[in-house]
């Protein structure tokens, strides 16, 4: 593994000299075997130096592309290098040829593969080296998206044209644009001294720089399938959920886990019936020892019913440690195993006023640890259409779509009657419910303990549409013909 850092000028032309980095200690954060350092000046001449100090004490007048490389070398080839005697001038990045300067930070799976593949003739045995070569005769973004397995957060200096690719897969980059430059680096911190925005090279993406003109594309090989995997509890955000994916014509399948809340037994068995009506796939997890370890304190998990529903709603007594986080990881495992696009989430927007991991920047932070923690090339979106979406309106995408909302288990202390399920006298999950429902004008089709919510002036019929919707098993929409199409688009 390395570090990079480098300069681009944009303009050749002109003669403003970059801000090099000051702080050399920063630049040894991620090897401190040897350093390598490339200019390339405007009037032609070029030096490469590889000392086993830092040393950034040069004359940048005329630069146009600096590139540095701090290297930590992996032990064997320490001990070659000690046995033979041999410096490590000729295996340290950045590598140069007549045409490209590469530096990168990562690992070439099987290079001589490669090697004999293409003909190509390294300088040196390290792996990385030969990336100039093959780049001679394949460019940086279709031999990384077609070619090459691996690793890399990867600078690609195209000489003859002027031109710099950054490209990673999950390795870091970052990079800084001024008007005259563009500086990189493989850690963010060393970027900070120009005071600039700081820009993150996203995992699986190139950009390419040529002059003012600034490029982007990904460097994933396939598309996100159509298969949807969806975290279902058997309430009405993550039951409508599913069936929205269910009528866009997606193939659906649900994740449902057993984690010793109170509802347990009958958000199973309404999970179970939903699932055999639709005929979606089933994934029943047991998790409960987990949480017996990472949810002690939870009321939820204990059966203690929050001192009022207003509080359950408005607040989190009810929270269950690190819950979806820990749901969402498992479900990306099973995704990637069962080679499933996306795993799906019923966030909304009534419970993220409260719960951190019911909010946008929970769905996009998850959507980048995907990319960073599954295996290389697995694309697996992290999705949750209602984001953006409060209770009311979740309802009236469920209406439109017919999703089952007599099966549906939107209370934390539910009981059974005459087979199918009856809310509590009062928690926060279903008075977020019942008053979506008042608001809307219908009455709730499954019954609430000791009528616990007034309903009063509501309408016993829910739209006239809605059952023939709900049993129709083949019922296929267009988003346009859904309400809120374009609030869920982006999170689907």
């Amino acid at each position: 593994m390395c570090n990079l850092y480098g300069v681009y000028k944009k303009k050749q032309e002109e003669m403003t000299e970059p801000n090099i980095i000051k702080d050399t200690e920063l630049l040894k954060l991620r090897g401190r075997d040897a350093f390598g350092t490339v200019v390339v000046f405007s009037d032609g001449k070029e030096m490469k130096l590889v000392k086993d100090v830092v040393d950034l004490n040069y004359d940048f007048k005329g630069v146009k592309y600096f590139a540095f490389e701090s290297r930590a070398i992996p032990e064997p080839e320490l001990i070659e290098h000690i046995q033979k005697g041999l410096d490590h001038k000729r295996d340290t990045q950045p590598f140069v040829s007549d045409e490209w300067i590469t530096s990168h930070n990562g690992t070439v799976i099987q290079p001589e593969k490669i090697i004999k593949t293409w003909e190509l003739s390294p300088k040196s045995p390290v792996d990385s080296a030969l990336l100039p070569e093959l780049f001679k005769v394949c460019n940086p973004e279709r031999a990384l998206r077609y070619h090459i397995d691996g690793s890399y957060a990867l600078a690609a200096y195209e000489r003859k044209e002027h031109v710099l690719h950054l490209l990673a897969t999950f390795q870091p980059m970052y990079y800084v644009e001024t008007k005259q430059f563009v500086y990189y680096a493989s850690i963010k911190d060393q970027l900070e001294y120009l005071e600039e925005p700081i820009i993150k090279v996203e995992p699986y993406t190139a950009v390419k720089f040529s002059r003012n003109t600034v490029t982007k594309e990904s460097l994933y090989r396939n598309e996100v399938n159509n298969k949807v995997m969806v975290i279902c509890s058997g309430g009405l955000d993550s039951v409508t959920t599913a069936r929205l994916y269910d009528v866009l014509g997606y193939e659906v399948s649900l994740l449902h886990l057993l984690y010793s809340q109170a509802a347990e037994s009958i958000e199973y068995s309404m999970i179970q019936r939903i699932a055999e009506y639709y005929g979606y796939p089933l994934i029943t997890l047991d998790v409960r020892n987990v949480f017996q370890q990472a949810a002690k304190s939870s009321r939820l998990l204990q059966g203690k019913p929050a001192e009022s529903a207003l509080e359950d709603a408005e607040g989190t007594p009810s929270y269950v440690g690190n819950r979806n986080m820990i749901f969402a990881s498992m479900a990306a495992g099973i995704a990637e195993e069962n080679k499933i696009g996306r795993v799906v989430m019923g966030l909304n927007l009534s419970d993220g006023s409260g719960y951190p991991d019911n909010c946008v920047p929970y769905l996009l932070n998850m959507e980048e640890t995907f990319k960073t923690s599954l295996n290389q090339q697995s694309r697996i979106l992290f999705r949750s259409p209602f984001v953006n979406l409060m209770k009311h309106e979740v309802l009236q995408v469920a209406f439109a779509i017919g999703s089952p909302l007599h099966w549906q288990v939107s209370c934390y202390y539910p009981t059974m009657e005459n087979d199918n399920p009856k809310y509590c006298k009062g928690c926060g999950s279903h008075l977020l419910r019942a008053y979506a429902f008042k608001y809307l004008g219908y009455k709730d089709p499954v019954p609430y303990a000791d009528s616990s919510f007034n309903f009063e002036g509501c309408k016993e019929e829910l739209p006239e549409y809605f059952w023939t919707r709900v049993f129709d098993k083949k019922l296929k929409l267009s988003l346009e013909e859904i309400p809120f199409a374009k609030q869920m688009k982006w999170s689907l």
